[in-house]
């Protein structure tokens, strides 16, 4: 678990609305009992990543303020 909590606080920096699905999907991923988990909990699980890749792809515009001279 160190590794996510580590990943999900560097991801949650940049990423603040992501964190949410990022935190379901891994449940789904890490649980010990995956095996056991639904159709349906893998997809949303795949939903959730899914969201995750397109925010994380989008270009990001740079704040544009310009200070006064």
């Amino acid at each position: 678990m160190a590794g996510f909590d580590q990943r999900a606080a560097d991801l949650s920096v940049s990423y603040p609305r992501v964190m949410e699905n990022y935190r379901l999907a891994n449940a789904v991923t890490v649980r010990p009992g995956r095996a056991d988990a639904s159709t349906e909990e893998l997809r949303t699980a795949m939903v959730q990543y899914r969201t995750i890749f397109d925010e994380l792809i989008q270009v990001q515009q740079p704040n544009e303020k310009v200070a006064a001279a």
